[in-house]
């Protein structure tokens, strides 16, 4: 548009106008100042397309395509056609003048319109356009006018009238108002019957009318003025005049606001309200004129009085009435006319307004037509047949107001209209109704009324139709419909003229000349220059353990998951807002304040981990997020002006550093901190943890998070808890100098010191005060699958079919060398034989196993051997089965084991060369075989050795090695085997499968021969050969001493269990419970809300508070208890126990005692709310709390508002407490319920409000708190919400407190008090059960979930004098009794010492080798807890063994021995054998009060015989095996913890078996959306599309269960919906969304091409971490350096962007195009080349990435570019040009025609870009050409995809040239200067097996190929996170040291010199 500049958003209707400027012309404008075409483009080159730079001549009724592309991104594209219709002026004439409506921005331009109207002949085209669009209001249109226009004779343009003025833009009323009699007139419709739309109405009274004989044409026409003085025709000729000027009004678009009439004007209203029809009023009019003829009346008078009704009232005589109450100055009386006649000179003789009105000698409005009433009600009862409802616009005049809501008044009936003529008009009274601002338009054949408006209304607008005598009314209704429209009103004027037809005319005059510029105004014009970027104040970080700066990260472990620390984030922030202040980063002092922690975001292998940092330059607030939600915030400053005494002041400390680091990490790791590495970062540390030494390496994160640590050991709990608050943090890099740093061998330390006293700590340049923590309790513990070790006979033992199938699993597991065992089940029938043997499966440790099955019919269709890898087949009756045998000859190999199901027990026996049997077992009438399916014989030498001890080990491996590895050995051991022996036959069997076998006899003198099996392990136990197996450990019966509830798990309700405990002794109030309450609180801390950690860290993990039971006495009782009252047995506190009334239940009685106790806390000992006249607001009036609160405030007196959550409740409220009025009970989840509080007491409020809402719930409560009254906040969850009492409360005078009820329990003085206000209620009454749901114990969890789902009312009860059955039984200590620990591994020692302590044990003694810190740190935490404890080291023979239970019989008598063993072998064996021995024999003497006596190992089994020996004498011995549970993939990931152990150990002793080994349980593994949608209680649907709605209840749960178990920062509220999307991305988040396994073509395809343009681009620059993704898509520096990728057979950018995220320079992505498909591998390389000299100005040290087929182009681009003498280096992503050449060949391979290939690609492109094949093949089999099979791919995709046909059909054409094309490759190696890097993809093929990687791409370069190894398979090479840190650790130090220096905020763009001089603008 060089024509007219370029106008911006405005361009491209520039274009378009310029295109219908030349249709209207026949000629397109030249554009200026183009001399010289651009010849880059193909088009114009080719002469196909052609600049316009001469006027020139078109075809007026062409197509012409605008395509507008802006710089400024402005993009308009249209198609236009020419269109011509000639003008006929004749067309559209009307026979009354034209009315023009004008709005403009200024009253000056509508009158520059309006003369230009009248200048010209009417058009009435142009005019429709006015009309269309002035029909609406326009924004800024502040003037507004019109004109009415007519043709004169002479055929000239006549202006009838004109306004034009300032419109205010403000709305005002409409209101219609209605006159009645006296505004007849004759001839006064003449010239309204010139508006067709009136015409049309009186066309219809004509109708209505004619069949009673009355022509109302004549009646309103007729010049006779004698015509109205039949009172008939004045009632139909008024009513036809209003109808047809209320239609006129209606059709314009007008609706009024209200209407009002005066008298029989109110007919007028009841068709303006929609009551009646036109022909319902007319004839309502016509009857209402008939009964006054008819009707007899005394001979009246009428007369107007200018005084109002009460001034005249006083002055009539008698007879006459009021008939009209007109207004303060007028009335109009009615009475006979004699004396009004008298009356009317007297008041003219007293200078008083006084004339009589036409009335035909009818006293209207008076008594004196009473006699007309019947009449008219029967008249127009026949009209009126169906009355309506009158609308509130329709304000009467003939009923009071205040009767206005009975019955005459609601409906337009025939008694409402009778009443109307007999009673007065209350016009007066009802006029003040009319707002000050209205515009009011009267409606008759004259404006009667004007002068009473005009005077008693004068700020309204009054508007008159018609006027008496006017030359033309018709004009004047035009005259009055254009004041509207300056009054503001939008009308559909064109409603009233013939309809136009659009298009307009051709030669129509545009309106867009009218449109002027504002002279008044000066505006800016923009300039658009390229300006200069600014810096956002936030920055983003993407940490990766990969990278080198975070490798270090690696060594942040919690729970098992690598997370990123909060110190991490804090130093993240401390960076961006140096970066915004223009510093270095960690170069500035700050200062952060009130620093918020929510989560620590995990750091994945796989997934990539973001952090966004925003700081509000205002506020000084920064914010954290992640992709979930906030991860930190806080607010943060300058720290050059903070107090340093905190730094300076004296530390004073009298304790030695005695804890090393090993100690401190000991004791984090049983809290389940796995810090490694960097991480481990206190060196040393004092025992109270008030000083430590830090190691300083330069990184302020493990520095920080040291300090950290260091104050967590210092907390008092012994749980897992992270940091949530922070009050202060000071961080002052100057701080750190050499004077501060204590040098130590190699290492750097810094001192920490904590100021318990002033709650902050130091450490170098970091000050850090008040930290406060969430406690968060133990969570997905991986527990414990006891088995017994037990011998079980290989025939005939009597054993079920489980134990039979676990048996045979795990002699073929011993006998096969796998991990992973193969088996098949083959059967012959369609149900699933084998279906109770498949549960066992997964029961054995350490092997998996992989499950099929097969039909016997299909074996005959397959090849033979097939069965080859097979391990274990399942049959059925094989013994009876010839044709089974014949089928397992050909198929199955040999040494293959069978499991064999025998129905019927028989006896026939098949040749031992087909199989034989090697274990047999019947089971009812079924027996199980386990067979070795043709069994070869060890023909070689056999050898034998006996192993008698551990001795004998070392010369039983030198034997082996001198053997020959075929020759069979044969291994005699004693039965229990020597420890370690077993394991170490299984290791030498493993690799080579050498026969070596090992049998133990318990008595070897007596066995006459070695056995003839192949088995590994047998064993000869008292002449019964059998072998030794893991079975099920027996379910143990806990003895019911006591028992308390606990949570398995927290977080998963399910896991509630009921624990046996020591019972309770020397109590002073013992209670048997009954009964038990549950709370909501009980409900978070199972579901992990709350935390269930206490501070004494001994009592947690315990629930309930309301008991009820029976003394020891037998007196029953109720009471409270802090926490556990959920037990079987309580000790009370006497002062909270109430004796239980007679005539309550002990049910009833657990429902009181909490909840009212916590009413009466907060009612009377907080609020002191006695006395009457007191009114409270109660939140969750349907709760235990709400119930208690409401019956105690009811009981005063007072007044009781209460909020519920749902309409049922409300029922329930109002049928308990009959006083509570229904009015007062309001909606909990809606904030309206304050504005009904506020309105039921009078805006006044409550003046004590309990509430546990939160957020803008609170907010409301808080509202409605009276001027001095109280807010009581009775949560007791500890959240981290930061409410806000507001200023503008505390102005009220008005209290806010929090209250917690626990705090009761701490207070002796309450709790005195609450017993007593307890028992006067009870005495009173009002203190009485609550309702409650009541459960078993058992059915703990249905309890919770009730609670959870928010679903109960009143409380939940637990039964408890039922029998409780402890599904998990615990070691109990008696206090006076003593416990031995013979540590022999330490860590294990002390953890089981700890649990002993934790069971009640008092006295300690521990057999040590050394002391450690760790050791000496658990003993100061067990001497706290009153715990004697003592420490012996002395050798452990038998006067050691002595000494050691003599002084623990000192201090109590023994009641356990418990000796740890880890893995050992040779001399430490026998000692721990010995030890063992001597502990045996002499607590046989010394301990008689011994209960538990357990060996427990973490490697060899040591201890087996001795604990047999002791069982076999009825002496306690149990041994527990925790090898397999110790050495577990759980133990090795980080999952298992020291709890797990000393659980499974509990468990183990417990368990009353002696020989016990410890599996970890496995577990289904749940999905995490699986987990929500548990928790949540919902069915999720495999529709993505459906939306589930959650309880809000457990929205809470879901965030805390996140914010726990995986820590997602998310909200409760966005969880009260849920979404497939929603919890897809939550599972991306934790990298556990599993990326698709990609084979064929989606190897090679897989990202969708959204965006066309710029998928076709040849140069994108993709963001890095120091380049953002710029706006334009070829705009970047070419300054800087950038990687240049090469993508692959794709040829699209998308792909690289989570690559590109972490590069430390620029990247971009040089694209191929689809412009030419056939580009060879060396083509496209001399074009890359060539775009990179020219656009990215490529230089020397260049980088270069090639990813798959790239890596061809790569190779030879990198080689055009050293022919230019440029160097650089060259990444391969995927593999050598060979090895993706055979991978591409591989992945092909199915494909063995180009046709078929083609199909491929076809089909694979379509579903890429569609989503599904539907529909496609059936198409592509009715084409045979590739070009045909191409366009039906593409005609299938046309409106279902956003691409064009072109594009899609060459993506689809480029796919397949390419992958034809590198095919073709001939790959010819040049050797490159540059050096070559190899990023292997594991999923890469060699051609030649001989070949490496390394030594295919060593071809190409002269330098040493570097190769990385990837983890990702090529289809997602791209997407592996090691890619970007291999390839920043090859850039130069320069581009390094540029990115550590580099502002990496976030940026945008300021236009440089954006405004320039002032300019007018248009309007």
């Amino acid at each position: 548009m060089s024509n007219i500049g370029y106008t911006e958003a405005a361009s491209g209707i520039s274009a378009v106008t310029k295109v219908i400027l030349g249709y209207q012309r026949g000629k397109l404008a030249a554009n200026m100042h183009c001399t010289t075409p651009r010849q880059d483009i193909q088009a114009i080159r080719d002469g196909r397309m052609k600049v316009v730079t001469e006027n020139t001549p078109f075809n007026p009724m062409a197509y012409v395509a605008v395509n507008s592309n802006a710089v400024t991104g402005i993009n308009a594209h249209a198609l236009l056609k020419g269109y011509c219709k000639p003008k006929d002026r004749n067309s559209y004439k009307c026979n009354f003048p034209r009315l023009v409506t004008i709005s403009a921005r200024q009253d000056i331009n509508i009158q520059n319109i309006l003369n230009d109207l009248k200048s010209k002949p009417i058009d009435p085209e142009e005019i429709a356009l006015f009309h269309n669009i002035h029909k609406y209001r326009i924004p800024g249109h502040l003037g507004r006018g019109y004109i009415i226009l007519d043709t004169d004779e002479e055929q000239k343009t006549v202006c009838l009238g004109e306004t034009a003025a300032y419109y205010d833009d403000t709305k005002r009323p409409l209101w219609f108002v209605y006159s009645g009699m006296g505004s007849q007139w004759a001839g006064m419709g003449v010239h309204l019957m010139r508006i067709p739309i009136f015409a049309a109405a009186i066309e219809r009274c004509r109708i209505a009318l004619e069949p009673k004989g009355i022509d109302i044409v004549h009646i309103i026409t007729s010049p006779d003025k004698t015509i109205f003085d039949n009172i008939l025709n004045s009632f139909v000729g008024i009513a036809a005049i209003q109808i047809g000027l209320t239609d006129v009004l209606k059709s314009i678009g007008l609706e009024p606001d209200n209407v009002i009439g005066h008298s029989v004007g109110e007919l007028g209203c009841a068709y303006a309200d929609g009551c009646f029809t036109a022909e319902e009023m007319i004839l309502s009019a016509y009857s209402r004129g008939l009964v006054s003829i008819q009707t007899p009346f005394i001979h009246g008078s009428m007369a107007a009085v200018g005084l109002g009704y009460e001034k005249v009232l006083e002055m009539i005589p008698p007879e006459i009435e009021v008939a009209c109450h007109n207004s303060s100055e007028s009335s109009t009386i009615s009475g006979p006319s004699d004396i009004m006649k008298e009356f009317v000179a007297k008041l003219t003789a007293e200078g008083i307004f006084a004339k009589e009105v036409p009335c035909s000698n009818i006293a209207y409005h008076s008594r004196y037509i009473a006699e007309a009433g019947p009449g008219l009600l029967k008249y127009l009862s026949e009209v009126i047949k169906d009355p309506k409802e009158r609308s509130e616009r329709w304000v009467s005049t003939s009923v009071p107001h205040e009767k206005w809501g009975e019955p005459i008044a609601k409906y337009s009936s025939a008694e409402y209209h009778t009443n109307n003529l007999l009673n007065p008009v209350l016009f007066e009274e009802t006029a003040q109704l009319i707002p000050a601002n209205a515009v009011l338009v009267e409606i008759a054949p004259h404006g009667l009324l004007q002068a009473i408006l005009k005077r008693s209304m004068p700020s309204c607008n009054n508007i008159p139709l018609t006027r008496r005598g006017h030359p033309d009314n018709a004009l004047m209704v035009l005259d009055a419909i254009g004041k509207l429209f300056v009054h503001g009103y939008n009308l559909d004027i064109a409603a009233l003229y013939p309809a136009i037809q659009f298009p307009v005319s051709t030669n129509t005059p545009m309106l867009s000349h009218f449109v002027e510029w504002a002279h008044t105004e000066k505006w800016n014009v923009p300039l658009f220059d390229k300006g200069t970027m600014k810096k956002y104040p936030i920055c983003n970080f993407v940490p990766s353990i990969f990278d080198v700066e975070y490798n270090y990260l690696q060594g942040h472990v919690l729970r098992g998951k690598n997370l990123l620390p909060f110190a991490a984030v804090i130093e993240a922030v401390w960076d961006t807002y140096a970066m915004i202040q223009g510093s270095p980063r960690r170069q500035l002092q700050v200062e952060l304040r009130d620093v918020c922690l929510f989560v620590q975001p995990p750091l994945h292998i796989k997934q990539v981990t973001r952090l966004r940092v925003v700081y509000f330059r205002g506020s000084g607030k920064f914010e954290v997020h992640n992709e979930m939600g906030v991860v930190a915030s806080g607010f943060l400053a300058n720290a050059v002006h903070v107090d340093v005494r905190h730094f300076e002041s004296a530390f004073e400390s009298k304790e030695t550093m005695d804890l090393v680091s090993d100690d401190l990490y000991h004791l984090f790791h049983e809290r389940d901190y796995q810090y490694e590495g960097e991480f481990r970062s206190i060196h040393k540390a004092n025992s109270s943890f008030t000083e430590a030494q830090i190691i300083w390496k330069n990184n302020w994160v493990t520095l920080l998070d040291g300090m950290l640590q260091l104050d967590n050991l210092r907390q008092s709990h012994s749980s897992f808890s992270t940091p949530n608050k922070i009050r202060r943090i000071v961080i002052d890099n100057n701080r750190m100098t050499d004077d501060n740093i204590i040098k130590e061998h190699d290492k750097k330390l810094l001192l920490a010191q904590v100021f318990e006293e002033y709650d902050y700590m130091r450490c170098g340049g970091i000050l850090l005060e008040s930290i406060r923590y969430q406690e968060t309790s133990i969570t997905d513990e991986i527990s414990a699958n006891l088995k017994i070790v037990k011998f079980v006979p290989h025939f005939d033992a009597n054993i079920d079919t489980a134990v039979t199938w676990k048996v045979y699993l795990q002699i073929v597991s011993e006998n096969i060398n796998k991990d992973t065992i193969n088996v098949v089940s083959i059967t012959n029938q369609t149900k699933d034989t084998f279906c109770d043997l498949k549960v066992g499966l997964h029961s054995i440790a350490g092997v998996s196993f992989n499950y099929s099955e097969i039909n016997t019919d299909k074996m005959l269709t397959l090849k033979e051997n097939f069965l080859s890898e097979i391990d274990l087949v399942l049959v059925q009756n094989l013994s009876l089965d010839e044709h089974m045998c014949q089928m397992l000859y050909r198929v199955l190999k040999r040494d293959s084991f069978i499991v064999n199901r025998e129905e019927t027990v028989n006896d026939r026996i098949r040749p031992s060369a087909l199989y034989s049997v090697l274990s047999s077992h019947s089971i009812n009438h079924t027996k199980l075989e386990l067979l070795k399916w043709r069994p070869t014989h060890v023909t070689s030498v056999s050898s034998v050795m006996t192993v008698r001890t551990a001795f004998d080990l070392d010369y039983l491996a030198n034997t082996r090695l001198s053997r020959s590895c075929r020759n069979k050995l044969v291994i005699l051991s004693p039965y229990p085997s020597v420890p370690g022996l077993k394991t170490i036959v299984k290791q030498w069997r493993k690799p080579t499968d050498q026969p070596i076998y090992l049998v133990s006899v318990t008595d070897e003198d007596n066995m006459e021969k070695l056995p003839d099996t192949n088995l590994a392990f047998s064993v000869l136990y008292n002449g019964v050969w059998g072998g030794e197996y893991y079975l099920p450990c027996p379910e143990v019966k806990a003895v019911e001493n006591r028992m308390v509830l606990q949570s398995g798990q927290v977080g998963d309700i399910n896991s509630m269990f009921w624990m046996e405990t020591s019972d309770v002794e020397n109590s002073k109030l013992k209670v048997v419970v009954h009964y038990a309450a549950l709370s909501n609180l009980d409900m978070q801390k199972a579901t992990g809300v709350v935390s269930s950690v206490t501070t004494d860290g001994l009592n947690s993990n315990c629930y309930g508070m309301d008991f009820s039971g029976v003394t020891e006495s037998g007196e029953r009782v109720m009471g409270l208890l802090p926490r556990g009252a959920a037990s079987t047995t309580v000790v009370a506190i006497p002062e909270l126990v109430w004796p239980v009334p007679k005539h309550w239940t002990l049910e009833d009685a657990v429902t009181v005692p909490s909840a009212f106790a916590h009413a009466y806390y907060i009612l009377r000992l907080k609020l002191d709310f006695v006395g009457h006249m007191h009114s409270i607001l109660i939140h969750g009036g349907a709760g235990a709390l709400g119930q208690a609160l409401i019956s105690i405030a009811l009981s005063t007196g007072s007044e009781v508002f209460t909020t519920v959550s749902d309409i049922s409740k409300k029922r329930f409220l109002t049928r308990l407490f009959p006083q509570l009025k229904e009015d007062h009970i309001f909606n909990s989840r809606d904030p309206s319920f304050s504005d009904m509080v506020m309105l039921q007491t009078n805006g006044k409020g409550c003046s004590a409000v309990v509430t546990a809402a939160k957020g803008e719930l609170k907010e409301m409560y808080c509202k409605v708190c009276e001027h001095s009254g109280f807010v009581c906040d009775v949560d007791q969850i500890n959240s981290q919400e930061n409410f806000s009492f507001k200023m503008n409360y505390l102005t009220g005078e008005r209290n806010y407190a929090r209250i917690n009820f626990n705090d009761v329990f701490d207070d002796p003085k309450t709790i005195k008090a609450i017993q007593t206000l307890m028992s006067e209620g009870i005495a009173r009454g009002f203190v009485r059960p609550l309702s409650r749901v009541v459960y078993d114990a058992v059915d703990v969890p249905r309890a919770l979930n009730l609670l959870a789902s928010s679903a109960h009312r009143g409380r939940v009860v637990l039964r408890m004098h039922h029998k409780v059955i402890a599904s998990q039984p615990r070691i109990t200590c008696s206090p006076a009794l003593s416990h031995v620990v013979v540590c022999a591994d330490e860590i294990v020692g002390i953890q089981l010492a700890d649990r002993l302590v934790r069971r009640g044990a008092k006295k300690l003694l521990l057999h040590v080798c050394g002391s450690s810190g760790y050791l000496r740190q658990k003993i100061r935490s067990w001497e706290k807890n009153g715990v004697n404890v003592q420490i012996v080291s002395a050798d452990l023979d038998m006067t050691g063994v002595t000494n050691l239970l003599n002084v623990s019989n000192q201090t109590g008598p023994v009641e356990g021995i418990y000796m740890t063993v880890n893995k050992c072998h040779g001399n430490k064996v026998v000692d721990y054998l010995s030890t063992l021995t001597n502990l045996d024999l002499v607590s046989r003497k010394l301990c008689p009060s011994l209960r538990y006596f357990t060996v427990i190992n973490l490697g060899n089994n040591i201890g087996r015989n001795t604990c047999l020996e002791r069982s076999r004498l009825g002496l306690p011995a149990t041994t527990v095996d925790l090898h397999a549970f110790f050495n577990s993939e759980e133990a090795v990931s980080g999952k298992l913890t020291w709890r797990s152990l000393i659980d499974a150990t509990e468990a183990a002793v417990c368990s009353a078996q002696v020989d016990v080994a410890a599996f970890p349980q496995r577990r289904v593994a749940k999905t995490v959306t699986e987990q929500i949608a548990d928790l949540a209680g919902i069915q999720l649907s495999d529709d993505p599309e459906i939306t589930h709605l959650v309880n809000p209840a457990k929205a809470s749960i879901i965030q805390t269960f996140l914010r726990t178990m995986h820590n997602v920062p998310v909200d409760a509220e966005d969880f009260i919906t849920l979404t497939a999307a929603k919890l897809r991305s939550i599972e991306e988040y934790l990298g556990k969304a599993v990326r698709k396994e990609l084979h064929g073509l989606g190897t090679f395809y897989s990202c969708e091409h959204i965006d066309e343009l710029k998928g076709t681009i040849p140069v994108v620059p993709l963001q890095t971490l120091i380049e953002a993704e710029p706006e334009g898509y070829e705009e970047f520096d070419v300054t800087k350096q950038y990687v240049c990728i090469v993508p692959g057979l794709e040829g699209h950018h998308a792909r690289f962007r989570l690559m590109c995220e972490r590069f430390k320079s620029g990247a971009v992505v040089l694209q191929p195009g689809l412009d030419c498909p056939y580009d060879t591998v060396k083509q496209t390389a001399d074009k890359y080349a060539q775009l990179l000299r020219d656009k990215v100005n490529i230089q020397d040290n260049f980088y270069l990435l090639g990813y798959e087929s790239g890596v061809l182009v790569v190779l030879e681009l990198a080689a055009i570019l050293e022919d230019c003498g440029l160097k650089g280096t060259v990444f391969c992503v995927g593999g050598a040009p060979e090895e993706f050449q055979a991978t591409l060949k591989h992945e092909l391979r199915e494909y063995q025609s180009d046709e078929e290939l083609q199909n491929a690609v076809i089909r694979h492109m379509f579903v890429l870009m569609k989503g599904d094949d539907d529909g496609l093949d059936e198409e592509l089999k009715k084409v045979s050409t590739w070009k045909e099979r191409i366009d039906v791919c593409v005609r299938l995709l046309l409106g279902r995809v956003p691409h064009s046909a072109q594009y899609a059909k060459t993506l689809i054409l480029s796919a397949y040239t390419r992958i034809k094309l590198a095919l073709q490759y001939k790959p010819q190696p040049r050797q490159l200067n540059s050096r070559v890097i190899l990023l292997h993809s594991p999923s890469m093929i060699l051609e030649d097996p001989r070949d490496t990687p390394a030594t295919l791409l060593q071809q190409y370069s002269k330098q040493p190929v570097v190769v990385h190894e990837l983890q990702e398979p090529l289809a997602h090479a791209a997407l592996d996170l090691r890619i970007p840190a291999i390839i920043n650790t090859y850039f130069d130090e320069n581009i390094k040291e540029a990115y550590e220096k580099a502002n990496l905020c976030e940026k945008y763009r300021i236009l440089g010199d954006l405004f320039t001089g002032s300019q007018d603008v248009a309007l």
